[in-house]
């Protein structure tokens, strides 16, 4: 009697998991290819451009002042959002004023050095040598105006900044100089009336002394070093003039020396004081122009501040006077030039850097999407001949 050979309808044979991958490659290539068609089509049409620009830094910028300049430039640009409308920039307004961290990726200092080196010194970790500025965006032809006016901005912020904090310094400056010479003169004046009294006290003597024979001092000079234990003493006319061996004539005569020069240098700290005062008024007078500029995102201009200065000279000015003033035109005239660097900038590089790998890898996700569709697809169509079989 012959066997009945059954057949399990349950079991999959390797010819056809064979058959099953390759009816779904059609699907595979139709996803890889389709979907990354769209994306080459994307990359060549809409992709975003990338404008990247070097700038030399002759500014003195460094990473903690960038570092405060990408933190106050949005509050600095918010009242220039019309005047950047007109100009076509409102979508670098919009990224300024909007998006914390644009200026962290369009703003970099770029120094060359190793900062994962653990042996840099705060100097060289903080060192800006050129300053890198980066957007994005999807018309190149707005690129290159946004670039310009960022590079134009933070070159005016770095002179902002310069010109406030020397302002501040430099007035806080001259009120500790006005009270350290105020209290110089008080000094000088207090050893010329000490002096006035010993040289009256002396005069009173000296008709006794007119018949006092003289003492003859005999003084020992050695190689060895002798350190005056009261320093302050340095200070009193009376310890220059001889002190108690000189005939009372030769002191009266160095007190007189004394007070000569105790005048000439009262008369001499007096002009200072008068030219520290001229320096506090001219200071104030530029601190008030200084609060009355908006800013415009544009070099300051420097003449109205140099007229000032120029206008506040004295019609009969000391020398003292005048070394003040020209001191503080001469720190004007750094500024201006300093609002004529910035400007030795590398010609700007206009790439559209990742269409390729976008291609690729849109390609490999419509081949897995593909590769799922298809899998779904034929896993149905066996589910349904197996149930039209049964």
């Amino acid at each position: 009697m012959a066997k009945n050979t059954s057949t399990n309808d349950d079991e999959i044979d390797l010819f056809e998991v064979i058959q099953f991958f390759i009816g779904l490659r059609r699907y595979v290539l139709i996803g890889g290819f389709g979907l990354g068609g769209l994306a080459l089509v994307y990359a060549l049409v809409s992709y975003p451009t990338t404008a990247r620009q070097l700038v030399i830094n002759d500014v003195g910028l460094d990473q903690p002042k960038l570092t405060l300049m990408r933190s106050m430039l949005p509050a600095m640009v918010t009242p220039l959002e019309l005047e950047m409308r007109a100009l076509g920039l409102e979508g670098l307004y919009s990224k300024i004023t909007q998006n914390a961290s644009f200026l962290d990726e369009a703003v970099v200092g770029r120094s060359g050095v190793n900062l994962k080196d653990k042996g840099l010194t705060n100097e060289l970790k903080n060192q800006v040598n050129v300053v890198e500025f980066t957007l994005s965006g999807a018309e190149v032809d707005t690129l290159t105006p946004q670039l310009n006016f960022l590079v134009d901005g933070v070159h005016a912020f770095s002179q902002y900044l310069d010109i406030k904090r020397w302002l501040d310094e430099s007035s806080r400056t001259a009120r500790i100089n006005l009270f350290n010479t105020e209290a110089q003169v008080n000094a000088q004046r207090l050893n010329q009336e000490r002096a006035q009294n010993q040289l009256v006290a002396y005069a009173k003597l000296q008709p006794a002394a007119k018949s006092t024979e003289d003492i003859q001092v005999i003084l020992n000079l050695s190689n060895e070093s002798v350190t005056l234990g009261d320093q302050s003493k340095m200070n009193r006319v009376q310890e220059f003039s001889g002190a108690k061996y000189l005939p009372l004539a030769n002191r009266m005569l160095a007190i007189q020396s004394e007070l000569a020069d105790l005048t000439e240098a009262i008369a001499i700290s007096e002009r200072q004081i008068e030219a520290v005062k001229l320096q506090q008024s001219v200071l104030n007078q530029l601190e008030v122009t200084f609060n009355t500029l908006p800013f415009n995102a544009q070099v300051i201009d420097m003449e109205p501040f140099i007229a000032q200065v120029t206008d506040a000279r004295p019609s009969a000015a000391t020398r003292e006077d005048v070394a003040i003033l020209n001191t503080l035109e001469g720190q004007l005239l750094g500024y201006d030039v300093q609002g004529s660097r910035f400007t030795n900038r590398l010609p700007a590089v206009i790439e559209k850097k990742g269409r390729g790998k976008l291609v690729i890898i849109a390609g490999l996700l419509g081949g897995v999407l593909g590769l799922l569709i298809g899998s779904v697809v034929h896993i149905s169509q066996l589910y349904r001949r197996r149930q039209q079989s049964d």
